[in-house]
């Protein structure tokens, strides 16, 4: 199994339900510290609950704690610095399905 799986969100879903994928999926459950989406922004209506029942069914499975993270480049312009924040905070708490605050939501600027 590899150390790491850079993947889409339609291929891991199939990576979880197809036989032959066993191995892969059992190592996922195992051993999955990080899982990352990027272009968090891109996630809304049907594609965005598609990705976060993916998610909470990862973070069900897996025997440790899952740290998730999201990046986007584009996610919020407008706005005070902690109404982006809270902005932030607000769709990773949706798509993630676990709770955040707008202290943990973590904007980087300069990409």
């Amino acid at each position: 199994p590899p150390d790491i799986l850079l993947t889409n969100y339609m291929m891991l879903e199939l990576l979880l339900t197809r036989h032959g994928e066993r191995q892969i999926r059992d190592s996922i459950y195992d051993s999955l510290r990080f899982l990352v989406f990027d272009e968090l922004h891109t996630y809304r209506g049907r594609q965005g609950a598609d990705v976060g029942m993916l998610i909470r069914r990862i973070r069900g499975c897996c025997k440790s704690s899952v740290t998730t993270i999201g990046t986007s480049a584009t996610m919020v312009s407008a706005g005070s610095y902690e109404e982006q924040r809270r902005a932030v905070a607000l769709v990773a708490e949706q798509i993630f399905g676990a709770p955040f605050t707008p202290t943990g939501a973590h904007l980087i600027a300069g990409w």
